[in-house]
């Protein structure tokens, strides 16, 4: 049985699965960067999404890879509900390399000031047009 609240999970509603979910972000994105991180977002549905693209030059080994993964998908289920609030944001996380000497807590934090202003901002960018 699942202890998570209801909410917080992360079902295949609320992932990109195929390249076209991907191609339809990268068309015309809102771009942020940190030292870890690179997010895509744009405004495209009634609900927030989440794709990852961690290449083996930003983390050479599967395990570290992973950890970043689970800690990105962690960041966002906790953050979904919040994010849906004002309207649904696809978003796309690349890792950097320094990602991969980075704590868990310091990948959450990053990446959810990532998700915040990519967010305000892909929102703003959809109103404007």
């Amino acid at each position: 049985m699942s202890h998570c609240r209801r909410g917080t999970t992360f079902p295949r509603a609320v992932r990109l699965l195929n390249s076209g979910d991907y191609q339809a972000i990268f068309k015309r994105p809102v771009v942020y960067n940190d030292r870890l991180f690179r997010v895509y977002a744009r405004v495209l549905g009634s609900a927030s999404r989440l794709g990852l693209a961690i290449s083996r030059k930003a983390a050479p080994r599967a395990v570290d890879r992973n950890r970043i993964k689970r800690q990105v998908r962690e960041a966002f289920r906790h953050h979904r509900s919040a994010l849906d609030a004002r309207g649904g944001v696809e978003f796309i996380v690349m890792a950097k390399p320094d990602a991969k000497s980075a704590s868990g807590a310091e990948l959450r934090d990053a990446i959810t000031a990532l998700f915040n202003r990519a967010a305000s901002r892909a929102r703003a960018v959809t109103e404007e047009a």
